[in-house]
Parts: C-alpha cells; structure tokens; sequence
C-alpha cells in the first residue's frame, strides 16, 4: 500500500501539465516512437530489398556486408543530424528545426521505396539517419526548456517508452503491408510528414528559448514567466467564479440587444458593469414584465463581477427560500445565511412571480437586510412596488424589506413588451406570409374547378 502512494504521489506532479506541456510531450514522444519504427522495420526489410536490388542469387554473407554497410551509413547520418541541426536549433529555433527534421525523414524515408541499387538505397539511408538524429537531439532540449526543471529527468525517462512502442508499431505495420512487398513498407514512413502540421499551427518556441534568443536578463525572463503564470491563474479564477456563480446561462451585456429595450439606458448597464456599485454596496432593481430582458441583464452584471474575480451567487427567490427553510430543518440555517452573506455580490431574480409564505418572506427579508450597506445585491420583478403586498402579505414586513433594498439603489425599468412575444410573433408572420404566396394559385386552382 505504501508503495502504491508512492507511486501515486509521484505522478501526481502530470496533473500540473498546460496544454502546450502535453502537446511538447506527444510531438517529441511519438517523434522517438517512429524513429524506433524505423529501425525495426530496417531490420525486417533489409533482406528481401537486397535480394531484389544486388539481383541474382545473392548469398547470406553478401547480403550482411551490403546490408551492414548501409546501416552504418545510415547511423552516420543519426551523427551528423543530431550535430549539424543541433546547431541549427540554437539559430532557428527548436519548433522549427524539429519540423524540418520530420520532413527530412519522411521524405527520405518514402524514397528508400524507389531505389533501383544498394548506392541509392544508402544515400536514401543517409538523409533519413540525418532527419532522425536531428529529431532526436532537438527533442531533447524541447522538453526540456518546456518542462520544470524539478521534472525534467522523470519526463525524459517517459519518453524512452517511445522506443519500446515503436518497435510494436515497427511490428504490427510489417504484419499489415509486409506482403505487399518491401517498398511500401518505405512508403509508409511518409505518414510523420502529417505531424507538420500540427507542429507548425499549434506549436511556439519554449519560453526559455526565447528568452535565450532574445538576450533577456535573467530578472526579465523571471518576470515573464510570472506574468505569463498569473494571466493563467486569473483566468482560471475567473472560470472558477463562473462557475461557482450558479448562473442559468451564460449571457453577456455585450450580448443584449438594447435596441430592442429602448427603456434601458446602454451607457449606464456599461457603467454598472465596472462593477462601482459593489464596492459601494448599492442594490440594482430590474422592474419589468416578463420576457423584456430581466434576467439577462442581471446575468450580465454577474458575469462582468466575476470577470473582476469577485465571488457572485445566482439564485431564484424561490430556490433561495427553499434552500434556507431546507437548512433550517437540518438545524444548519446559521451556517448557510453565512454563507450567503460572504458573497461580494448575490443574484436574486424572480422575486413577486410566486407569493411567499410569511416563514419565506421573513427569510429574503433577512438575507436582504443583512446586506444592506455592506454588500450588493441585485434583484427582478414583474411587479412595481405598490403591489409587493401580493407577495409579501405582511405590509410591516413588505416595508421594511422595500426601504432597504431601495436606499441607494440603482432602479431600472424594463418596460412590459415582451421581446420573446414579439420574437414569436414575427417568426408567425413571416409563416403566414409565406403561406399566402402559395394561396393565390390553390385558390384559382379551386376557382377553375
């Protein structure tokens, strides 16, 4: 069990990886694969392309010296790639020199299918040894400038599992196209010029490289590299407060048609959505029928608070009393009317579409009040505040909860025509005034008859 943990808590450390950590990662490791691909499928070919290229009836002894000689050859080419284009990386970049190293291979690989002489098939050896030695040795700095150095030896020791499947791959590629004779098992190698693609629209240099490269100070490395890792963090706080908001939809001011609402004033939702308000603790009052934009605009002042990663809760005025009168009955009311007042900013939308019953009005009341001229709330309803005793039987009570989600508040009327009604009543329009395009012509039809 010990060692299990240990396990566990060692590889712990993948669960850190960025998406770009995890694309460096497929792109070197499968770069590694193929090149043991390669090797094994060299191995299994290297009879049969001999017999056909030294022609005749060439002996086992010919046969391995041909064949040991272009091998060689072929590691020669592993030396000079890995020594030419590790140079080349430090002047063009590793992403680049890494590209270029795959098209080498594939290239040279596919046109060891077309050789008509051991001297063709070894030159063809040559460029594809130096497109693999190049791989070989960028990949190794690539992972390494992308990794933390805490974690460099642990993913490089990863990686040589690439050779290991790459000689199942090597295997299973013979079994699948072997028959067909040795030269497709050459064309085959072409397939990795696919991975181009993906390094070149999806890839960008290490950070440490480019620090390198552009001759930063030590002091100007770091602090990109923390700028870098805060622009991360805050957008995932941002979505952590999102997400955390409970929001029926994710809809955005940028997103409201305000020329269909003329009652409400664009310039002031953009200046609310600064957020001012919250720091101030001054409730917002959405007043309105249904369907003329309520609950978009307060899920837009929402999202615009937890863009500015301030902690925002959503909720229906019913939803909000049942969950209270539920903690109640689990004796955990203190807790939970705790927590709702630590939010910076609190949701409640809905309230006079259902009539509360006096326990439910005294909770709103009290989530309500203990807000009041310290934190922001922002409410909806279809009902001006002449007629809240419809929903709140107890006037004293409907008062009190009025005058302390008015003082201060920013009241905006949405008016009563209902743009979902309106949306539906064009879209009926135009059905019937496509109809009555094809109407004439029946008429006549039954006019004639």
């Amino acid at each position: 069990m010990r060692a299990t943990g240990g396990t566990a808590g060692q590889l712990a450390f993948v669960r850190s990886f960025t998406g770009y950590q995890w694309l460096i990662f497929f792109v070197v490791w499968a770069g590694w694969s193929l090149d043991a691909t390669d090797f094994g499928l060299f191995s299994l070919v290297l009879r049969p392309a001999l017999t056909e290229l030294l022609g005749g009836q060439p002996t086992v002894a010919e046969i391995g010296w041909v064949g040991g000689l272009i091998s060689t050859i072929g590691l020669l080419g592993w030396s000079v790639g890995g020594f030419v284009f590790g140079i080349v990386a430090d002047y063009i970049g590793r992403v680049r020199t890494l590209a270029l190293s795959i098209l080498i291979y594939s290239v040279f690989t596919g046109l060891q299918g077309l050789a008509q002489s051991p001297v063709d098939l070894a030159i063809y050896r040559f460029f594809a040894g130096v497109g693999t030695g190049a791989e070989i040795i960028v990949g190794i700095p690539l992972v390494a400038e992308a990794f933390a150095e805490v974690h460099r030896a642990k993913i490089l020791g990863v990686m040589m599992t690439g050779g290991a499947m790459g000689s199942i791959i090597g295997g299973q590629v013979y079994a699948l196209i072997g028959g067909y004779g040795w030269r497709y098992v050459f064309f085959a190698g072409i397939a990795p010029a696919l991975l181009l693609l993906l390094i070149r629209r999806s890839m960008v240099e290490p950070e440490h490289f480019q620090a390198v490269r552009e001759r930063r100070t030590h002091l100007g490395y770091l602090e990109a590299l923390l700028q870098a890792e805060l622009e991360e963090r805050e957008q995932r706080l941002v979505e952590r407060r999102i997400r955390e908001a409970h929001l029926p939809r994710m809809k955005t001011l940028e997103e409201f048609n305000f020329s269909q609402c003329p009652r409400v004033s664009a310039q002031q939702l953009h200046e609310l959505a600064h957020g001012h308000y919250i720091g101030r603790a001054e409730p917002i009052i959405f007043i309105g029928d249904s369907g003329t934009g309520k609950t978009h605009l307060l899920t837009g002042l929402a999202v615009a608070a937890c863009r500015q990663k301030r902690r925002v809760r959503f909720a229906t005025a019913a939803a909000l009393i049942n969950e209270l009168v539920e903690a109640k009955h689990q004796l955990q009311l203190g807790r939970v009317l705790a927590r709702w007042a630590r939010y910076d900013l609190i949701a409640i939308d809905e309230v006079g579409y259902v009539p509360l019953a006096e326990v439910g009005a005294e909770f709103l009341f009290q989530v309500i009040a203990e807000r009041a001229e310290k934190a922001a709330v922002i409410v909806t309803t279809n009902l001006p505040f002449s007629e809240w005793t419809q929903v709140i039987p107890n006037a004293r009570l409907c008062k009190a909860l009025l005058d302390r989600i008015t003082d201060r508040a920013h009241i905006i009327e949405t008016g009563t025509e209902s743009y979902r009604f309106r949306r539906t009543l064009e879209r009926h329009n135009r059905r019937t005034a496509a109809a009555s395009v094809t109407a004439p012509p029946l008429a006549a039809e039954k006019k004639g008859s």
